[in-house]
């Protein structure tokens, strides 16, 4: 009994915290070989924002920050793989006082991504390797990429105006994946998809630990918080709990 009561009572402390919050606006733009889903984030009364995920070409995203008269304040990264962090260069160049964030598994992960020939599954390399688009993406110069300003942990928490966004550690996808979570909306990167699971066959990929983040999750949001993944749609906890392919509550279904 007393092993149970520990994960009702966060749901239902999250769920009272879903009303006091203001409503968060979340813009998106698909961009690159991989249709990587980047996401502009802020709150309407302060005007602060953030990008999660700074994908390839993000500029009708950078053009809201303009019109929309925002102050971005940080550049999170669910994680690092190529697709999900070619944009943050050019952001920070624009906004140079925006802070990096990301986990520290990640930044040590750097150099094991730019070797993507050997890390990655070797049919899927030898696909991209026929795609000029693929290859130039995947040859990004992690060296050009400075320290993070914030190496996120577990249970971190930010600021936009009066919207708190929560950093939840979800490894499986990579050692370092992360879940943002904001009022009713997730944003998982490429650990929980609409309807699959984002695996990948390569070396820092963990079957074990993508099942027990995404049941994590599903286990502490209601049914009817938005899932906003790194590809794909949006989807729902409450359809993914059921409907999901490769991890639901009770199943676990990878071919």
């Amino acid at each position: 009994m007393k092993n149970l009561f520990f994960p009702v009572l966060l749901s239902a402390l999250f769920s009272l915290g879903l009303t006091k919050q203001p409503e968060l606006i979340i813009k998106s733009q698909k961009s690159g070989p991989f249709l990587v889903n980047s996401y502009l984030v802020y709150d309407p009364v302060s005007r602060e924002a953030a990008f999660i995920d700074a994908g390839n070409v993000i500029d009708s995203l950078l053009s809201i920050i303009d019109s929309e008269h925002l102050k971005l304040k940080y550049i999170f990264l669910t994680h690092a793989h190529q697709d999900h962090i070619t944009g943050v260069n050019t952001v920070l160049r624009k906004y140079p006082k925006a802070k990096f964030c990301m986990a520290g598994e990640e930044y040590n992960d750097f150099m094991k991504y730019a070797g993507w020939r050997t890390l990655f599954d070797q049919n899927s390399v030898k696909a991209w390797e026929k795609d000029s688009l693929i290859v130039k993406l995947m040859d990004f110069g992690y060296k050009r990429s400075g320290k993070p300003d914030v190496f996120l942990n577990d249970n971190m928490r930010f600021n936009l105006g009066k919207i708190i966004i929560t950093v939840i550690k979800t490894p499986g996808h990579s050692r370092g994946s992360v879940t943002f979570s904001a009022g009713k909306n997730i944003f998982t990167g490429d650990l929980l998809l609409y309807h699959s699971a984002g695996f990948l066959d390569y070396a820092l990929c963990s079957k074990v630990e993508i099942v027990a983040s995404i049941r994590k999750l599903y286990a502490f949001f209601p049914d009817e918080t938005v899932i906003w993944s790194g590809h794909g749609k949006p989807s729902t906890i409450g359809y993914e709990k059921t409907g999901n392919i490769n991890v639901t509550v009770n199943k676990v279904t990878w071919e």
